[in-house]
C-alpha cells in the first residue's frame, strides 16, 4: 500500500509522534510511506527514521479574534 501523511507543523508533539510510529510500522509491514511536513523537528525525526519526506510550508495560525 502507498500512504501519504500530511502534517502542517514542524513541531514534534503528540500527533506527530503517532504519525511517526504509524509510518515506521507501515514501512516495516511493507507499505510505502511518504510524509509531507515542513522543516523542523518532525523533518529531522523522519530523516533519522529513514521515512521519505516532501517539504511543505508550515501552517501559521493567527492570534484569534481581533
Amino acid at each position: 500500500m502507498r500512504v501519504l501523511a500530511v502534517t502542517l507543523t514542524g513541531v514534534h508533539s503528540g500527533a506527530e509522534r503517532v504519525l511517526l510510529r504509524h509510518a515506521l510500522a507501515g514501512r516495516n509491514a511493507g507499505d510505502h510511506w511518504v510524509v509531507a511536513a515542513p522543516d523542523g523537528d518532525v523533518a529531522t525525526a523522519l530523516a533519522d527514521a529513514g521515512i521519505e519526506r516532501v517539504a511543505v510550508p508550515e501552517l501559521k495560525l493567527g492570534q484569534g479574534r481581533r
